[in-house]
């Protein structure tokens, strides 16, 4: 499932539209499981994949930055989204002289 969705990341930021074409999407896939043991086990990893997912598209879209774009300013701002979109706390380093 995650190279499905992984398979379809782009860094968009700085790239202009062509002429109305499309971004890849996939509406849907099938996986056939043999017990509900299995489907719910496939239910739980799709959800754990999606996480996985959307955290790996946040670390490429943060790397693939230019340098002039993603500097010491820069950040300390995304930190804070980031904090503020999830539950996760965590803190910044600073370095002593």
């Amino acid at each position: 499932m995650e190279g499905i969705s992984l398979g379809l990341y782009t860094f968009k930021e700085y790239k202009t539209k062509k002429n109305g074409s499309p971004d890849k999407v996939i509406d849907g896939f099938t996986i056939l499981v043999e017990s509900n043991k299995e489907y719910v086990a496939i239910k739980d990893a799709t959800k754990a994949s999606e996480i996985l997912n959307r955290a790996v598209y946040l670390v490429r879209d943060l790397v693939s930055r230019p340098a002039n774009s993603a500097t010491l300013l820069f950040w300390p701002g995304q930190h804070r989204l980031l904090q503020k979109s999830t539950d996760l706390n965590a803190g910044c380093l600073e370095l002593s002289r």
